[in-house]
């Protein structure tokens, strides 16, 4: 699309300098809309190193905003297991008891 187009979206997305919408690409058929954000400050080490992070866990990121998935579920047992386990030390299995001793 044009550059006017991407002016529109880095309008639209609030984006300042030196954050801009480089590109912008219309999908009819799976009605899917996709837009490039780049940043022009090539003098800023931290910036470039935080694009390329997001660049290279742009599917991942995109996958979490979509699916929203959790694996709060497992770490919910994972709590309950280790509860009961620190809640059992200290005790001792019968079978090692000494029949004189008061397990």
């Amino acid at each position: 699309m044009s550059d006017a187009m991407a002016e529109l979206f880095t309008a639209a997305l609030g984006l300042s300098a030196p954050w801009r919408v480089k590109a912008v690409r219309f999908a009819p058929s799976a009605s899917e809309l996709h837009f490039d954000v780049t940043c022009e400050a090539t003098r800023l080490p931290a910036i470039k190193r935080l694009a390329k992070t997001f660049q290279a866990h742009r599917d991942g990121l995109r996958n979490m905003l979509t699916h929203a998935n959790s694996n709060a579920a497992a770490e919910s047992i994972n709590a309950d297991i280790q509860g009961a386990i620190a809640r059992a030390r200290g005790f001792r299995p019968f079978a090692t008891c000494a029949p004189s001793s008061t397990c």
